[in-house]
């Protein structure tokens, strides 16, 4: 089957296309961000998700009608637009995460800075189960969109995906919280 022909099974509604798609150059196009890109292994394989969720949504959105190139050159040249954006963000990350921050009381403010919280914060939402840990991930550390989330993981509808989204910020905030009284309880 030819790439063009997969573009257009995809567009069909044809879903197994994109997982095979997905499959096949998954390896290829880590190793390459990894070794050519110079980016972090964590890093790649987010930035794969997310140029195949970016395949994906031009494909249904008709932005990519016709191939003018080979699928797999097409894949990697988001990918390397997305690596680009990634090292441009990696200067401001810290600070794009604000919203995390409410998450430990102020009472702690004195205890710890802004970025200690924050790598905290990233071992909870590393600890949680799917789905909430990879919504938080996506949205908060790689910056994907509800849309892009949506698309990932298969929901719905954004508002669906959104609704998902503020109750894993609700167990997140359970999680920090009750661990945080335990600490606080066990020094007094």
């Amino acid at each position: 089957m030819s790439d063009q022909e997969i573009i257009d099974k995809i567009r069909e509604g044809e879903r197994s296309q994109l997982d095979q798609i997905y499959t096949k150059y998954r390896t290829e196009f880590i190793h390459w961000a990894v070794k050519e890109q110079k980016c972090p292994y964590e890093e790649a394989k987010d930035i794969y998700q997310v140029a195949i969720s970016k395949l994906y949504e031009n494909i249904i959105s008709n932005r990519l009608t016709k191939l003018t190139s080979a699928l797999k050159t097409y894949i990697f040249s988001i990918g390397k637009n997305k690596v680009h954006e990634f090292r441009r963000r990696e200067n401001i990350k810290i600070h794009d995460l604000r919203p995390l921050n409410n998450l430990i009381s102020s009472d702690m403010e004195d205890i710890m800075e802004f970025e200690q919280k924050i790598v905290i914060i990233g071992k909870f939402v590393e600890k949680m189960k799917y789905p909430c840990g990879e919504i938080l991930k996506m949205f908060y550390f790689n910056k994907n969109s509800m849309e892009q989330i949506c698309i990932t993981l298969g929901y719905k509808n954004v508002n669906v995906t959104k609704n998902q989204k503020y109750k894993c910020m609700e167990k997140l905030r359970i999680q920090i919280s009750d661990h945080f009284k335990k600490v606080f309880q066990t020094k007094q």
